[in-house]
């Protein structure tokens, strides 16, 4: 045998690819035309189907590319090897999320006829499906956001016979007389600071240009400087400055304006409205109740007695059913600021329950159902990049699995399939393999935290269809071990595996008999601290009156176990955690289903101190509606009761309402706070012969020097789900050595021979994550200790800068926490 070899053309791989911009400079808000033409290695026009992104050039400086060129993708040395990849995990199903437009700003009408930019976009355009004509050209027009940069444009794409090509541009987005604002990203109030703007003259003749700020939220210290003239010489730029202070307001708007004849440039900061931070006192006062029936309630406001007339606020939230009641703490669990795991589920598990709860009673929400479209396909998403290798997930990615966290995404995942998402089969069958492998059996159990955990993965795995599993009746056995939340779990259990099983009654004349009655209504406790499985008496209520509410939601413990957990609301509408959040508001979304609340027919209103305040009514979809009000301190009486009146018709359904009295606080007279935790928080010059600790702390630094900051942590014994996070003074951000800008030295890499210059114990802690006004840690178990974290300021504004306080705190017991001492840091 052998083979023959015969000589045969060469086949060229690539295309000849020009990507031509007209115009290739133009202004902000200008429409540019991108001509596309595509031929092969002969010359003739090519039919294929090509990308096009225009990307900010500065934020390319920021990384490398998350991407290979085309030809070596396509055609370069491979190594030997097996790559797998699953396809999307899910897709919503519940109706498709319209694409915005580019387009702009919008908002209401400007004083000033200058148009001001305001729209600023990392990327302008992103198109995955061009495709060229018979002669090998296309065409795509659009409107740049009003971004002053240089734009990349980047095209590439591959025809059926897989020849691949790309190429780039640039088109200039600029002006001649141009004004860019440099303000911080964030202010605190009472922050004392500088705000700045940068006039540039792009023409070839000397410009007298007349600058202005018009700013709202910051008072300037001389009012005369709103408006100031300079002349720019050709090509040249001036720096101009507006000292002032932030006020007690909730952010502050600026437009930055500069004018010479007919050129003329006006412009909002990059991030938009600039947010105004502000510390809250720990307390905040507050009370809440429930009305069946006709009448009025009283409910006395008194102030304490100090506290600043300025700073602080009477709010009340009325809600005609628990529908609405349950709307402030959807928008907490949507923009709660972290993504761990859990929250990533919790983000979207109570969106989904309430929105088919609502569903069933025929109304429709856009606002809930918008929510829903939101977060669940962001959440899926996630979730399937989370998932490791074994089937399960980590508290945070790239954490190690661990069966809590894993339960609690697959039972998110079955009752997302439920509701009629589509979701992998392999990503379900990983999970579930992953739970059936690490289960145990009762006897090889001590303690009750770990009794609790094993009824949890095996209510999981029953809801997946996995059927009676080895175990599950020696829990039943051993439920004296159980908690409350986890006998109401193996009840559940139970029920799926054998409707009509004795043994589920039993459970639920247990729950019946160990329920705490009191004038707030009837809550289960834990036999003990359940750290490791994030329980708290809230949340094992939440999870008794779930499986309550699905049983027999006419049981007198439902209303009292509702009313309870009505009666623990924060003053965000959410509870403690979102863990907690989330199981609550799937129970009350059973208690919803089960009562038939959303039937709901009269007035309701409440007057301060005689003086009408709100009104609403309870009819359709104004059920899903809170009403809400706020009053500011200052409008209350200072040392007499103020009377909140709550009035509710007569007519079917229940009224909730809850007010809380917000009390605010001077940063700087914060003092430190220990309730298990300690935290202290110090700055230091960041310079070589420092890292020995030999410089003293410091309060002020020059502008555009680095600045350390350590953060000492001491706890007393091990904490599950720790947290901590650090804010910084408006005028600095935070070093982020992953951006190839940083400036990277020795002090910022890690050095094996000095291997504590980051701080002590900082192994135990996920990577830090960077905001614009803080950075946090996150842990999920550390052992009792003293730790050090330590990271990087870059000073940039000039300014007094009230510095809130770094604080620490258990996830999931809020209540074992600590914080640092207020401060002023100054940047000179």
């Amino acid at each position: 045998q052998g083979y023959l070899i015969l000589p045969v053309e060469p086949v060229e791989q690539t295309l000849n690819v020009s990507l031509a911009s007209d115009p290739v400079r133009t202004e902000p808000g200008g429409e540019v035309t991108f001509d596309l033409l595509v031929t092969d290695a002969r010359g003739n026009p090519v039919e294929g189907e090509f990308s096009l992104s225009v990307v900010d050039l500065a934020v390319l400086a920021l990384s490398d590319p998350n991407s290979q060129e085309i030809v070596s993708a396509f055609y370069g040395d491979q190594p030997l090897g097996v790559s797998t990849s699953l396809s999307l995990a899910a897709s919503t199903k519940i109706r498709s999320v319209e694409t915005l437009g580019i387009g702009g700003g919008g908002g209401g009408e400007l004083v000033s006829p200058i148009q001001v930019r305001e729209e600023f976009l990392d990327t302008a355009y992103w198109n995955a499906a061009i495709v060229t004509d018979a002669d090998g050209h296309a065409q795509v027009r659009m409107t740049l956001p009003d971004n002053l940069t240089t734009w990349q444009l980047d095209t590439r794409g591959v025809t059926q016979d897989t020849l691949v090509g790309q190429d780039e541009g640039l088109v200039v987005s600029t002006k001649d007389l141009l004004i860019r604002p440099v303000t911080p990203r964030f202010l605190v109030f009472g922050d004392h600071a500088v705000l700045a703007a940068v006039v540039q003259n792009n023409t070839a003749d000397i410009l007298e240009v007349d600058v202005s700020l018009q700013a709202n939220g910051f008072k300037l210290d001389n009012p005369n400087t709103v408006l100031q003239e300079v002349t720019i010489q050709p090509g040249g730029r001036k720096r101009l400055e507006w000292w002032g202070t932030t006020q007690d307001v909730e952010s502050v708007d600026l437009i930055f304006t500069a004018e010479a004849g007919v050129l003329q440039d006006a412009s909002r900061p990059t991030w938009g409205a600039l947010p105004v931070l502000r510390y809250t006192a720990p307390q905040t006062f507050g009370t809440s109740g429930t009305m069946d029936e006709g009448g009025e309630r009283l409910e006395v406001v008194s102030l304490p007695r100090s506290f600043d007339p300025e700073n602080g606020e009477l709010s009340l939230e009325m809600a005609p059913t628990l529908g609405a009641a349950m709307m402030s703490a959807l928008d907490v669990l949507e923009y709660y600021p972290y993504n761990s795991t859990e929250q990533v589920v919790s983000r979207f598990l109570p969106n989904m329950e309430t929105y088919r709860v609502v569903q069933d009673f025929g109304l429709e929400d856009p606002g809930l159902q918008g929510r829903l479209e939101r977060t669940l396909e962001d959440s899926l998403a996630q979730l399937l990049a989370r998932q490791n290798t074994d089937g399960g997930w980590g508290w945070w990615k790239d954490d190690q699995s661990d069966p809590y966290i894993t339960a609690y995404t697959l039972f998110g995942l079955v009752r997302a399939q439920e509701a009629g998402v589509e979701v992998e089969s392999d990503v379900m069958n990983s999970a579930i393999d992953y739970l059936t492998a690490s289960l145990t059996t009762p006897e090889m159990l001590s303690e009750t935290w770990q009794y609790d955990r094993l009824a949890y993965v095996h209510y999981v795995l029953s809801q997946t269809g996995a059927g009676d599993l080895v175990g599950t009746a020696g829990l039943y056995e051993e439920r004296s071990q159980l908690n409350p939340w986890s006998q109401a779990l193996l009840a559940m259990t139970l029920e799926s595996i054998s409707p009509g099983d004795e043994r589920v009654q039993t459970l639920y004349t247990d729950l019946e008999a160990n329920a705490i009655r009191s004038a707030t209504g009837a809550h289960w406790e834990n036999q003990e601290p359940s750290w490791q499985n994030m329980s708290t008496t809230i949340q094992s209520t939440a999870v008794v009156l779930y499986a309550l509410a699905k049983h027999d939601p006419a049981s007198p413990l439902v209303a009292d176990g509702l009313r309870y957990l009505m009666a623990h609301r924060d003053a965000s509408g959410a509870w403690s955690s979102t863990y907690e959040t989330s199981w609550i508001l799937m129970a009350l979304s059973e208690v919803m289903r089960g009562t038939g609340e959303l039937s709901g027919d009269f007035d309701f209103s409440a007057d301060l101190n005689n003086a009408p305040l709100v009104a609403g009514e309870a009819s359709g979809t104004s059920q899903l509606t809170p009403v809400e009000a706020t009053v500011p301190i200052s409008s209350l009486y200072p040392h007499d009761p103020n009377s909140l009146m709550v009035v509710r018709g007569d007519g079917s359904g229940r009224l909730y309402y809850n007010a809380h009295l917000n009390v605010h606080r001077p940063v700087e007279d914060v003092a430190p706070l220990d309730k298990g935790i300690n935290i202290s928080r110090a700055y230091f010059p960041t310079a070589e012969e420092c890292l020995e600790r030999d410089c003293p702390a410091i309060q002020s630094v020059q502008a555009g020097e680095l600045v350390t900051v350590r953060l000492t942590l001491t706890i007393p014994e091990t904490t599950y789900y720790l947290l901590v996070e650090d804010f910084i003074p408006a005028g600095a951000e935070v070093l982020d050595t992953s951006l190839k800008t940083s400036q990277q030295s020795a002090l910022q890499q890690y050095n094996p021979q000095k291997p504590f210059d980051q701080g002590w114990g900082w192994w135990y802690f996920n990577d830090p994550q960077i905001y614009d006004d803080h950075i946090s840690w996150a842990v999920d178990i550390l052992p009792a200790g003293t730790y050090e974290l330590t990271y990087q300021l870059v000073t940039l504004q000039p300014g007094e800068f009230r510095v809130l306080p770094a604080r620490a705190w258990q996830l999931y017991f809020p209540e074992v926490q600590g914080n640092s001492a207020g401060e002023i840091f100054e940047i000179k």
